[in-house]
């Protein structure tokens, strides 16, 4: 693996994952506590830092009041119409392209759930039929892009047709635009390896950029909104919320799918509203609290003397060791601790599973990652990119989030699973360095500027002394090269697919958080507009058998931010 990893030029300054994740861990029998007194810790006379990050700007009492009309009774009798309307319409076409065109328009408008026997059933046939005979490079793009998604095991052979003995792409194919923006859209699902894609991407890319002025409006807005980041690495429900309304001003609309979708989007948007008064009432939002809590306090509060307590106190995993802290980190041991064995009680009680010892080592393994970029900070070393990435997968919490979220889904644990857990998971290490280098390039100026380690942008630049534009699309490389990992594990990994998608949905949170800068740490602009858009705002209003959009605010503070 790692003689594999060198050879590819993205890569040569990123270091393998470890074979064996238990590495990480403090093998050996814990070291006695470090005591209060020996480090001489006094609260008045430590200094202690401040993010100055801005209130939570959203309010509990209007959490409460968030109400929809759009729940069970309303909507049941209607969505289930559609859904039988729908589901023939499914089995009804059968001729290849007409079926992959039904199964994309189905994904993207966010009600696929619904469905996922006859897309099977549908793209089964397809499959069996094999490569698209055609000379339409729309359809075999489509068909590659929808196949490999589902992990069928389709090759890049399917767009020879379209290529040069050069390996080029034919000139005929630089203006067919819809061809071009299906073509783009596939060449995001490339592992390793596969040069066509590559190629295909940055040919639609360029002829796309080429057309752009001379396209009509409505394919126009496809073409920008596609190359400012493509639809495989997007927010699904954020994505559906789009294509509903993009769907709506088409001349090709299907009535029966448009409106299952907008009543499908406000019956569940009246489902995360019930769900989010539950959450912020109870526990299900403890794990993000704790995680974001912790990190701050290792990030900015915590003096690097209290933060060795602190790490100690996790390897011990003993409720006496609270009274070796300071006050203000005794509540925040006190949640964690009381969380982990909450969800491992729960886990235990409903599943018979103990799953302590996995969660613990998961909570060790982030505060120690923690600790060291606090060592790296305090003693003011610059990493280099490789030693940055090696701790850094796993400190952007990737790693104890994924496994709170195998146990949380209620899934099984089996041979697969306990390997995945003792050994970790390509899967996983991929997806969190994704999710490490995207937050670095949304939050590393903020951060810098308040002072912080160095992010693996400033780590390139020091490495290579090269200027900070050239290091941020340095690491946006790394980010797409994640994405061909990802998809290569995606096609071959034994997890369960409803977690490999949760896996995915990581990192397309990420993307779309820390698209325009630091999403969390200044969740005002975007973040607000595409949380009200999704939760708070009334979505689609019934009149008849139409239905009709209100206003969307998301998109009021967009910028562009392309990939």
């Amino acid at each position: 693996m790692s003689l594999i990893i060198q050879s590819l030029p993205h890569w040569s300054r990123i270091p393998p994952r470890p074979p064996q994740l238990s590495q990480f861990q403090n093998s050996s029998k814990p070291k006695p506590l470090i005591q209060t007194g020996q480090v001489q810790l006094n609260a008045l006379h430590i200094a202690h830092r401040s993010a100055n990050y801005h209130p939570s700007i959203w309010d509990p009492q209007y959490i409460e009041s968030l109400t929809s009309t759009y729940g069970d009774e309303c909507l049941g009798t209607r969505l289930e119409e559609l859904k039988f309307e729908a589901k023939r319409l499914l089995e009804a076409t059968v001729e290849p392209s007409s079926c992959l065109e039904l199964v994309d328009s189905i994904q993207r408008l966010g009600v696929a759930y619904h469905f996922e026997d006859e897309i099977k059933n549908g793209l089964d046939g397809v499959y069996g039929v094999g490569a698209h005979s055609g000379d339409d490079l729309y359809t075999a793009a489509l068909q590659f892009r929808l196949l490999r998604q589902r992990g069928y095991g389709v090759t890049p052979d399917i767009f020879s047709k379209f290529l040069e003995k050069e390996r080029t792409f034919k000139p005929c194919t630089s203006l067919d635009a819809k061809g071009l923006l299906s073509l783009y859209e596939a060449s995001h699902t490339m592992i390793h390896g596969e040069e066509v894609l590559e190629d295909a991407k940055e040919f639609s890319v360029k002829h796309l950029n080429y057309l752009m002025g001379n396209l009509q409006s409505n394919l126009r807005e496809q073409v920008q909104h596609a190359l400012e980041m493509p639809l495989h690495w997007r927010m699904p429900r954020l994505e559906a919320k789009h294509y509903i309304d993009v769907n709506g001003r088409s001349d090709e609309r299907n009535m029966v799918l448009l409106e299952l979708a907008r009543l499908d989007f406000n019956f569940v948007q009246s489902k995360h509203q019930e769900e989010l008064k539950e959450v912020s009432r109870k526990g299900l939002t403890k794990l993000i609290s704790i995680l974001t809590v912790i990190d701050d306090i290792y990030d900015v509060y915590g003096s690097l003397d209290e933060l060795e307590l602190f790490t100690e106190a996790i390897k011990r995993w003993d409720i006496e060791a609270l009274e070796t802290l300071p006050e203000y980190m005794k509540i925040c041991y006190m949640a964690l601790f009381n969380f982990v064995h909450e969800v491992s009680y729960d886990t235990l009680k409903d599943y018979g599973w103990n799953i302590l010892p996995f969660i613990r080592k998961e909570w060790e393994r982030l505060c120690m990652s923690y600790l060291v970029e606090a060592k790296w900070f305090g003693n003011d070393n610059k990493p280099v990119l490789d030693e940055y990435l090696r701790n850094g997968w796993i400190s952007v919490g990737g790693p104890v989030a994924m496994v709170h979220a195998y146990f949380l889904q209620g899934q099984p644990i089996g041979k697969d699973s306990i390997n995945f857990l003792d050994n970790g998971s390509e899967l996983i290490y991929w997806s969190s360095v994704a999710t490490r280098l995207n937050d670095d390039l949304g939050t590393s100026k903020a951060e810098m500027k308040r002072g912080d380690v160095p992010k693996a942008v400033e780590c390139h630049m020091i490495q290579t002394g090269g200027s900070h534009e050239d290091a941020r699309e340095y690491i946006k490389g790394l980010a797409r090269d994640c994405w061909k990992k990802m998809n290569e594990e995606c096609l071959k990994c034994s997890l369960p697919n409803s977690y490999v998608e949760t896996v995915l949905n990581m990192v397309r949170t990420a993307q779309c958080i820390y698209q325009h800068g630091d999403g969390i740490g200044t969740s005002t602009g975007v973040t607000q507009d595409r949380v009200i858009s999704l939760i708070c705002e009334p979505g689609y209003v019934s009149i008849g058998c139409e239905t009709l959009a209100r206003p969307f605010l998301a998109g009021q503070h967009e910028r562009e931010g392309r990939w």
